[in-house]
């Protein structure tokens, strides 16, 4: 589980060389209209990652 700024970047580094990835993310509607994003799944061909974006600051990376 991805839920700090340098886990994150760590792991953008390790799939900056990958050819392709796939991502997937979870939006949370609760009491609102308005989805807030609640989870992201990156899978780089070998390894998958579960991404907490509540426990990131800057997800610009």
């Amino acid at each position: 589980m991805i839920e700090t700024d340098d886990a994150l970047a760590s792991l953008c580094e390790a799939v900056r060389a990958c050819p392709a990835i796939a991502l997937d993310t979870e939006f949370v509607r609760t009491r609102t209209y308005y989805p807030q994003l609640g989870l992201i799944q990156l899978f780089d061909g070998a390894n998958v990652a579960l991404i907490d974006p509540l426990g990131i600051s800057d997800c610009r990376r």
